[in-house]
């Protein structure tokens, strides 16, 4: 009888335990708030002076970004994965909702990205969409505050 009501209490410890390491509040992960910028000349747009002129040049937009970062082991090493929400506004009045999925590794801070833009608006915008995905490579310093 009492060998079998250790094994119980063997258990009860056991599950107590599981569930502490699986279900504790995560150290690592992190919310994060961003701005990015992307101009993207065509038709004989300058890479500078295609930003913000009146003429149909370039594709440009800057997205104001909110995120919940995943860490492997926190802000300075290792693979990450973050989804990020938030507003873009893009030339000529485009506005819309943006998803911008953010995934890589960090090494001292440093951040090795692939990243997949998304906007979604009402009015189409310079490439004569209403919505577009850009996606591309990034290379980024995170200040940890």
């Amino acid at each position: 009888m009492l060998l079998r009501e250790l094994k119980i209490e063997e258990r009860k410890r056991l599950k107590m335990t599981n569930f502490s390491e699986h279900f504790a509040p995560q150290t690592n992960n992190y919310i994060s708030l961003g701005t990015k910028a992307i101009n993207n000349p065509y038709d004989g747009g300058k890479l500078i002076t295609s930003i913000n002129n009146d003429k149909n040049d370039a594709f440009n937009y800057l997205m104001a970004l909110a995120g919940y970062r995943i860490t492997q082991h926190g802000i300075s090493a290792g693979f990450f994965v973050e989804p990020r929400l938030g507003v873009v506004f893009g030339a000529g009045g485009y506005t819309g909702f943006a998803f911008a999925p953010f995934a890589g590794y960090a090494y001292r801070n440093f951040d090795f990205a692939v990243s997949f833009d998304m906007g979604f608006g009402r009015e189409n915008s310079a490439i004569l969409k209403k919505n577009f995905f850009t996606p591309g490579l990034s290379i980024g310093y995170n200040f940890g505050f």
